[in-house]
Parts: C-alpha cells; sequence; structure tokens
C-alpha cells in the first residue's frame, strides 16, 4: 500500500535529553540513504542530521603537512603531520594535551589555515585565557574567525548533530585543522556503547576524506 516508509523513534536515557532518530525503510524507484538519522524537533518543525557516510568521495587530498610550530617536535615527525590524518594525543590529566593541540591550530592559522576546535571538557574562555597566556593569540584568531572555537554540552547535543556541526565548519568555513577536546568528552555524548567506535571512525573518516588534519 504504501510506497515509502519513514520510521521515528526515540529514547530515554539516563544522561542528556530524549534522543530522536529516523530510519528510511523503504522508498521504491528512489537509492536512499539507509541506516539511522539523528534529528530533533525545534521551532519550525524538524531538523535532521544525516549520516556522514553520505559523503562524495572524490576530493584531492593535500599532500602539505602541519607543523606545530615547535621545531623540535617537527624534526621528530618528518617536519609536521600529515593533513588529512587524525593525531590522538594520549597523557594523564594536566600533562598539556589541550595545550599541544591549541598549538598546532596557531600554528595553522599563522600559515592562513581555517580551524576550529570541538571543546567538551572546558569554557571557550578558558581555553582562550590559557592559550594567550602562552603566547599562542588565540583570542586573535578566534576575532579573526579564523579560529572558530565551539563548547559542547554532551547532554544537549546528539552525535549526529555534533557531527553536523563538524561538517558544516568543513564544508561551509573551509576548515582543515580540527581539535576534539577530548576524546572522553566526545564518547560520554554517545549513550549507545556499542556504536562508540562506530561513531568515531565514520567521524574521522570523514575528515580524513576531506584532507582535514584532526586532533
Amino acid at each position: 500500500l504504501a510506497h515509502g516508509v519513514i520510521r521515528l523513534e526515540q529514547s530515554v536515557h539516563d544522561f542528556g535529553l530524549v534522543r530522536r532518530r529516523l530510519e528510511i525503510v523503504k522508498l521504491r524507484g528512489v537509492s536512499y540513504v539507509g541506516g539511522f538519522h539523528d534529528f530533533k524537533i525545534q521551532t519550525g518543525g524538524m531538523r535532521v542530521f544525516p549520516r556522514l557516510e553520505n559523503r562524495p568521495h572524490s576530493r584531492p587530498l593535500p599532500k602539505q603537512t602541519l607543523r606545530s610550530g615547535l621545531r623540535q617536535l617537527d624534526s621528530l615527525l618528518d617536519n609536521g603531520v600529515p593533513m588529512g590524518t587524525s593525531t590522538l594525543i594520549l597523557g594523564p590529566s594536566g600533562v598539556g594535551k589541550s595545550t599541544l593541540g591549541a598549538q598546532y591550530l596557531s600554528a595553522a592559522v599563522a600559515r592562513g589555515i581555517h580551524c576550529a576546535a570541538f571543546l567538551f571538557d572546558e569554557q571557550r574562555q578558558t581555553f582562550l585565557d590559557r592559550g594567550d597566556a602562552l603566547g599562542m593569540g588565540l583570542s586573535k584568531h578566534a576575532a579573526s574567525e579564523m579560529l572558530k572555537i565551539a563548547k559542547i554540552e554532551p547532554g544537549s547535543m546528539s552525535p549526529g548533530e555534533f557531527s553536523h556541526s563538524v561538517r558544516k565548519a568543513v564544508e561551509d568555513d573551509k576548515v582543515r585543522a580540527i581539535l576534539i577536546d577530548s576524546l572522553t568528552g566526545y564518547l560520554t555524548a554517545i549513550p549507545e556503547a556499542q556504536a562508540a567506535v562506530v561513531r568515531v571512525h565514520e567521524l574521522t573518516s570523514y575528515l580524513s576524506s576531506c584532507g582535514v588534519a584532526t586532533f
């Protein structure tokens, strides 16, 4: 009887808002994007956040590397981190992970590369103040709009909506270097533990296909 079937679901978790998602079960004669897509209901109607796998695959990848501006570190990495790769910075609390990530963004902006930082663990102003105190000039970069900084509340945004925010920065704002601080904070936003690895892989694969350096 029906040429198309769209199924809507919602789930309630111990932490955060109600999560809503939809699935296109069938649509005759049309090549649709399968799987689940997060959405939310807001003033004006419904907003859908398509999965990141719905992306072009023919982008030419850049050949250059992204240097940190720290000569000793860059020499250890054969003159920098290749664009189109993801780098995980590991270490205990307070060791300087966020500082190193900010150093890469500061150096990228100095080369005219648009950057973005998505902060799960600290406030935007704290991030700026620390970078300024260390001589990175993050406030100046943010004011010039070469550096976009967004504070993310894990409980108020679905993984699909966050991925959509990243995609918008890459495709609309031409961002080519991204800091996600931190991975633990990002995973907190994914209540479905079994989907966490898939979500991270989907996001990093998308960014790599766009030639973005991700930290």
